[in-house]
């Protein structure tokens, strides 16, 4: 939101879908999250992304990119 991050995708995705599981409402403060996937390859990301890992309701580990300066989710 503040633009220190911007991204080129050169792919359309391959599914897009909204998830209503609990991670994803506490990350989006709404009933669900509007998620899409693309591939890896095909995404550029510039300027400094920061992370933070934590274990999802699932049991599997789930690590989230954000903006260190205003703390967008980015994905993840």
């Amino acid at each position: 939101m503040c633009g220190d991050i911007t991204y080129k995708c050169h792919a359309d995705p391959s599914v897009i879908f909204n998830c209503h599981c609990e991670d994803c409402r506490r990350a989006t403060g709404s009933v669900f999250g509007t998620n899409f996937f693309v591939p890896e390859d095909e995404l550029e990301i510039f300027g400094e992304v920061s992370s933070y890992s934590h274990t999802a309701d699932s049991g599997s580990t789930m690590t989230k990119r954000f903006c260190p300066n205003c703390g967008s989710l980015l994905f993840g």
